[in-house]
């Protein structure tokens, strides 16, 4: 069998997650699963089942692009420490 194919369980999966790239948990995938954005995975019967490619593709992307400085790192949502978003204008004041 190609180890690409190879299906984990959730736990497994979880305790592959973490040992391979550093971070994920069963607790984890099940609120993905549940809330969306996680690897994809099939169900045989009651039963979670992750292929190993999937959750090695998910982890992967989960990654920011790689920095020497934390000046460098432009958190979730594009705007460094200081920074102020978009502001949503202000209601006209009706005469």
């Amino acid at each position: 069998m190609d180890s690409n194919r190879h299906r984990l369980r959730r736990p497994e999966a979880g305790s592959y997650l973490n040992e391979k790239h550093g971070f994920g948990s069963a607790r984890l995938l099940a609120e993905k699963a549940t809330k969306g954005g996680g690897p994809k995975y099939a169900r045989v019967g009651r039963f979670v089942v992750y292929e190993i490619a999937d959750l090695d593709a998910w982890a992967e992307a989960q990654l920011s692009p790689k920095v020497s400085s934390t000046s460098e790192y432009t958190p979730v949502g594009g705007f460094k420490r200081g920074q102020r978003g978009p502001r949503a204008k202000k209601p006209e004041p009706t005469p």
